[in-house]
């Protein structure tokens, strides 16, 4: 099952994670631009919306439901650590929870991208964060 996977314990010895998880920081393939207790900010590279960032928790957790208490204070403090974002900019946050929904990774992680000089009427302009990737990959080039 893609959100299944076996766990084992960490170097520390107290959070679960997954060796073949592309996502898990044990791992050594993720390049950590920041990080907090429960979770780290990593760039999303080759994507067709530039500036995109990953939030994604430490432990290898498979469903929203099973994220800590408060990893909303995580995810404020990681996000402050976008370079783009400021408390004004217009951004997106995208979770993908459940095949149907397009997830293909059992880590669960959050998508944030900005929305920079769209201007009213575009064709962006407005739009979630799906149309907008499902734009970024069929026009060439979008404007963000």
């Amino acid at each position: 099952n893609y959100a299944e996977s076996p766990y084992v314990v960490s170097k520390e010895g107290h959070m679960p994670t997954n060796p073949n998880c592309p996502l898990c920081p044990d791992n050594g393939k993720v390049d950590i631009i920041d990080e907090t207790k429960d979770g780290y900010l990593v760039e999303a590279r080759d994507q067709p919306v530039p500036g995109c960032f990953l939030i994604i928790p430490r432990e290898h957790i498979t469903h929203i439901s099973k994220l800590p208490p408060m990893w909303q204070v995580d995810l404020t403090d990681l996000l402050d650590s976008v370079p783009w974002y400021t408390r004004e900019a217009d951004f997106n946050i995208s979770l993908n929870q459940g095949k149907k929904a397009g997830q293909t990774l059992g880590h669960i992680h959050f998508w944030v991208f900005p929305r920079g000089d769209e201007q009213e009427g575009s064709v962006s302009y407005g739009k979630g964060a799906a149309t907008l990737l499902q734009l970024a990959r069929t026009l060439d080039p979008v404007e963000i």
